[in-house]
Parts: C-alpha cells; sequence; structure tokens
C-alpha cells in the first residue's frame, strides 16, 4: 500500500483487514519505499494513493506493471476515512477476482493449446498406421476419443522382441544439437546418440537452441530439431543457426502428417526429415546419413 500519510495508511489497513480478513501488506511511504518493495518480491495486488505528495499514482501504475504485468494496481484519492475502505475493500475483491479469471484463463488456454498440439501428433502416428480417431464431446459430460488400428496378424501376444540395436556403421563422435519441446522425445534422443558416441548439446524450445549456439564455441555439426514447437518453429530455428554456423548439417523431425509438414515449409526432397514415432535404430542411422552426405 502506498500512501505519504502514514495516519491514512494505518486507518486505511486497519479497514480493510476487518473487511477482507488477515492479509500481508507492506506499506510504503515514499520514493525509497517503493524502490525497495518493487525490488523485494511479487505481490496480490497494489493500492496506492493518487496523489502522492512524492509522485503521482499513474507512475507507480506504470512501474508496477513493468515489473509484474500481471498485478492489478488500485488507485483512490482523497483522505483515509472507513468510507473509504469499504469501497477499497469492494475494488479490491473486485480486481482480485478479474485477475484470478484472467488467471484461469491463461491456464486453459494453455492446456487448450497442449491439447491440440498432442491431439496432432497422435493423429499423423494414428494416420500413419493406417488407423482412425472417432471423437464425441458434450458440454459438462467431457470429451472421448476412441483410436481404431488395423488388427495385426503375427507372432502370439507373448512373443516379444527386443528392439534392434543401432548398426555399428551409424556410431559417430560429432556435436549434436537436439531441439524436441517434448522431455520423453527429447530424453530417449539423446540416449540413442549418446550410445552411438555423439556429443548432445540439447534445448527443450527454438530460443534456448539458439542460445546454445552463440554459447558453444566449438563446432556444432547437426542440428536435429522438431518442426512443431511453441514460438520459434523448427524451420525459422533451422534458418537463424545456419546464419550462425553456415556449415551446419540440418535434420527435422516430426509425429505430425505430411500435410502440416508441409504447411511449415519443411517437407521437400532436399530437405533431411525423419518422421515420428521412431526406433533407435532409425534415428541413428538417419543421423549418420546426414552426417554423411
Amino acid at each position: 500500500m502506498l500512501d505519504d500519510n502514514r495516519d491514512d495508511r494505518v486507518l486505511l489497513i486497519r479497514e480493510l483487514r476487518k473487511e477482507l480478513g488477515a492479509i500481508d501488506v507492506v506499506e510504503v511511504g515514499d520514493a525509497s519505499g517503493l524502490e525497495r518493495a518493487l525490488g523485494q518480491r511479487g505481490f496480490d495486488l497494489v493500492i496506492t494513493d493518487h496523489n502522492l505528495g512524492w509522485t503521482d499514482g499513474l507512475v507507480v501504475l506504470r512501474a508496477v506493471k513493468a515489473r509484474w504485468p500481471d498485478v492489478p494496481v488500485v488507485m483512490y484519492t482523497g483522505p483515509g476515512t472507513e468510507e473509504v475502505a469499504v469501497e477499497l475493500a469492494v475494488a479490491v475483491r473486485s480486481a482480485i477476482e478479474r485477475a484470478r479469471r484472467r488467471r484461469e484463463a491463461r491456464a486453459a488456454q494453455a492446456r487448450f493449446q497442449a491439447l491440440i498440439e498432442h491431439s496432432a501428433t497422435v493423429y499423423g502416428i494414428v494416420k500413419q498406421s493406417d488407423g482412425f480417431i472417432w471423437v464425441y464431446s458434450e458440454p459438462g459430460h467431457g470429451t472421448t476419443f476412441k483410436i481404431y488400428l488395423p488388427r495385426f496378424h503375427g507372432p502370439e501376444a507373448g512373443a516379444t522382441r527386443r528392439p534392434a540395436a543401432p548398426a555399428a556403421n551409424a556410431l559417430g563422435t560429432e556435436t549434436v544439437l537436439l531441439v524436441e519441446d517434448e522431455a520423453a522425445v527429447r530424453s530417449l534422443a539423446r540416449r540413442v546418440l549418446e550410445r552411438q558416441g555423439y556429443r548432445v548439446l540439447e534445448a527443450p524450445n527454438g530460443d534456448e537452441a539458439l542460445a546454445r549456439c552463440h554459447e558453444y564455441t566449438s563446432e556444432i555439426h547437426l542440428l536435429l530439431t522438431d518442426v512443431v514447437m511453441p514460438g520459434l518453429g523448427g524451420r525459422a530455428l533451422a534458418t537463424k543457426v545456419a546464419e550462425l554456423r553456415p556449415e551446419i548439417r540440418i535434420l527435422y523431425m516430426s509425429g505430425y502428417t505430411d500435410d502440416a509438414v508441409v504447411r511449415h515449409g519443411v517437407l521437400a526432397a532436399e530437405v533431411a526429415y525423419l518422421p515420428k514415432p521412431f526406433t533407435p535404430e532409425g534415428l541413428a542411422s538417419k543421423v549418420r546419413e546426414v552426417l554423411n552426405a
């Protein structure tokens, strides 16, 4: 709470606690106090007098929003009274509720985006296996996904087969920059490549991959990147990395359908591409092929 009149601060805080219950309040009465508060920690809400003797409430608003864009700011004017405190309590409740709804909306949007991205990956895998997906959704009852795949006619269920190990001629000592937003896929690819002898630099997104390119002083021989990622996509990343390291080889990977990959400007005859899901031997073989090309 910012108010250069200490008596007003004490009264408003006391009345706000009557209205809102137990609240933790950091009191600010001058410019140095504001600087200390901005440097300490985040707040759920900022309350400020509009007409401070040492600055303007709008200056406080800009400073708070520059530091914490999502923190609501409530301004008031006039002397601190019980009536003002009651009105403040109403405004504070409203601001906190709006902030809560915004946080929930962002979280829901993030979950929806993740669902869309994962659904596209699943769809690509199912279509590559000549299957299809049936979806039924109804408000208040949730969503049901059913996946239908062709019946497999092969060895009995108990007859399992160990996946083949990557061939010895797929070994290497080069450095690979691995960029994949799915942690499980990234971990698998890293383990496969390290077993083959490669040095692996990994990044969960395009921005971090670019940072690794700037930080790493030795040669990076291959960029192995997912095509569709949040933020900087695989094609845009490859363009930027190639500007920094013109000799680097590029290998794209994706679990999306061919149409989606085409729309991202990747699938072409001269572009190295590895569809997901891939086997360890398939990954090792493709990496060696691209490096040898």
